[in-house]
């Protein structure tokens, strides 16, 4: 991966927001992935009878 430096202030403060933006949107994603996995866990508990899930 390659990390962007800026070189000045310009450079800094875009590698920040596109830091920060990127951050926000990857870990709304991670959350929604999370999320369909344990559901889909559960179920799958469900279905066979296993105890387990919330």
């Amino acid at each position: 991966m390659v990390i962007r430096e800026g070189k000045n202030l310009k450079g800094r403060i875009l590698g920040l927001v596109l830091g920060l933006v990127g951050e926000r949107v990857l870990g709304k994603a991670f959350d929604g992935t999370i999320a369909a996995v344990e559901a889909r866990a559960d179920a799958t508990d469900r279905s066979q009878g296993l105890p387990g899930g919330s």
